[in-house]
């Protein structure tokens, strides 16, 4: 069973680093951002092209 993190501003700077060394790390990502989806879709996209399970 793989362990699942929430991270926190995780649409740029170190938040998205840590969610990417976690989902590199195995780890499902919940991620979380201010604003609508739209303005950090880009984020969660690069993410699941490295193969990150993220949500």
């Amino acid at each position: 069973m793989k362990k699942t993190a929430i991270v926190t501003g995780s649409s740029r700077g170190i938040g998205f680093a840590i969610a990417k060394q976690l989902g590199l790390d195995g780890y499902n990502i919940v991620m979380v951002a201010t604003g609508p989806q739209e303005k950090n879709q880009h984020a969660l996209d690069e993410l699941k092209a490295m193969g990150i399970d993220c949500a």
